[in-house]
């Protein structure tokens, strides 16, 4: 991620074509603007967000925070859209082979 001072890394946990949910080392202020790297298998993605509201929850060393996307660009909208479809097919993948159900079947 990088906002208006420095570049920050962080763990996504959740998103959609709306923004996302990302563990930091350090709190971002809410109402702060910043780019978003998506790293996928044929280089990455980047989106504008902004900081909805600060950090929403505290886990040691993490801080979670809300960012909403704002002022895609048409193609960055589709790259996002193939990147959600990607994302998708292979949680759904990976939850039907190694998921709660799957593991009693067995």
């Amino acid at each position: 991620m990088e906002g208006a001072s420095t570049p920050d890394w962080g763990n996504l946990s959740n998103i959609s074509p709306g923004g996302c949910f990302v563990e930091t080392p350090a709190p971002l202020n809410t109402g702060v603007k910043l780019n978003i790297g998506l790293w996928v298998a044929n280089g990455e993605i980047w989106v504008k967000g902004l900081v909805l509201s600060g950090v929403v929850t505290r886990t040691n060393p993490c801080f979670g925070i809300r960012i909403k996307f704002a002022d895609l660009e048409p193609s960055e909208r589709e790259t996002l859209r193939q990147f959600l479809k990607y994302v998708e097919s292979t949680t759904k993948s990976h939850q039907s082979q190694q998921g709660y159900l799957a593991q009693m079947k067995r």
